[in-house]
């Protein structure tokens, strides 16, 4: 069963850096769209992946990579009711919907949610701090 952790997180890998790859290929062909630095994305015009010309990548590579990019927390932020979707020459085509905002801050919340780390409960009356300190000292001898 370790082999096959292993391996699945070798592919998870794979997979990432050729996400990373196939993103680096789109900034550069259309770089009035697409950026490597977070803080520059900016959201992009819904089935824009459809436009996109790369012959030699596999549809399923193109849309793991257009996935990773969407899913970036630079873009989600960028996600702002009425903001400019734009087009691969860079051009605003159409306003990102109120609910495609409501669901990029959600995505935002759950990954700041989740990262938070879970404290410890309190004791909550003096036999749980009486056995609380007779752990520590018992630990400290």
């Amino acid at each position: 069963m370790v082999d096959l952790d292993r391996s699945s997180a070798a592919l998870r890998r794979q997979r990432r850096d050729q996400s990373r790859a196939i993103i680096e290929r789109l900034c550069a062909l259309y770089p009035a769209c697409f950026f490597l630095e977070e803080f520059k994305r900016r959201p992009i015009k819904i089935g824009i992946s459809h436009e996109v010309r790369l012959d030699d990548v596999p549809r399923s590579a193109l849309s793991r990579a257009m996935h990773a990019y969407v899913r970036s927390t630079g873009y989600l932020q960028a996600m702002v009711a009425g903001a400019a979707r734009t087009d691969l020459d860079g051009r605003a085509v159409e306003a990102v919907s109120v609910s495609d905002a409501a669901f990029a801050q959600q995505i935002l919340h759950q990954r700041r949610s989740a990262s938070k780390p879970i404290a410890p409960p309190k004791p909550s009356g003096l036999s749980d701090l009486k056995r609380a300190a007779g752990e520590r000292k018992s630990h400290a001898a």
